[in-house]
């Protein structure tokens, strides 16, 4: 039987083996309009992320369109396109904010997993941002992050339009409240809080400006 070793994707924790029973296992983020077969809790996995398909010599994975991407063993998956996972791959979807590891095995002993290192996001001239530890590494100085700063710096360091609107940072923030009640049940005042502090750990580096009647920048 084939497994999924969580190394890092809330809900779960570091560890947990999940085995592989279907023919078709869809991986994502839980939404109203459905809950994937593995569902993580993080606005920047897509809804409907890749999808698992047991075929004769084991299972192949497919990304679905995903927004962020989905990665085995470092390489980018083109979307639509199934691709063979071995033994040990290292499935990584949206930049490490969830890693997996297949394992075509009976765990009857303790893994050995390969020594890889903690998830870097790098952006170029604008430092590395540490999934694992929620830090901005900026020329070799480690700032901590809350975690909902943190999410509010990878929305904006990720953003492909240039800038982020305060609806889509509201969500990717503070998904647990926007996909429960259906509704953005944050107040101005809150996003302002993190906005605010962010400022002060990034400056003099980077700023974050307001772009009246879209939302934020870094410039």
């Amino acid at each position: 039987m084939s497994h999924l070793v969580i190394l890092v994707g809330d809900p779960f924790e570091k560890g947990t083996v999940l085995s592989l029973q279907e023919d078709s296992v869809i991986i994502g983020r839980s939404s109203k309009e459905g809950i994937p077969s593995i569902a993580f809790d993080n606005a920047f996995i897509s809804r409907k992320h890749a999808v698992l398909t047991e075929m004769e010599s084991g299972y192949y994975i497919e990304d679905t369109g995903s927004r962020h991407g989905t990665f085995v063993n470092g390489s980018p998956l083109p979307s639509f396109e199934r691709h063979e996972l071995k033994h040990q791959d290292e499935i990584s979807l949206s930049n490490g904010v969830v890693r997996l590891r297949y394992v075509q095995s009976v765990l009857e002993e303790t893994l050995e997993l390969p020594a890889i290192p903690l998830e870097n996001n790098t952006f170029d001239g604008r430092g590395t941002l540490d999934s694992v530890k929620n830090e901005w590494i900026i020329n070799g100085e480690c700032i901590k992050l809350t975690p909902k700063e943190f999410a509010c710096l990878q929305s904006l360091l990720l953003s492909e339009a240039g800038y982020v609107s305060k609806q889509q940072l509201i969500a990717e923030v503070w998904p647990e409240r926007t996909e429960q009640q259906g509704a953005l049940s944050v107040s101005s005042e809150e996003l302002n809080a993190v906005i605010y502090r962010l400022r002060k750990k990034v400056a003099p580096i980077l700023q974050i400006q307001n772009i009246r009647g879209k939302g934020y920048e870094l410039v």
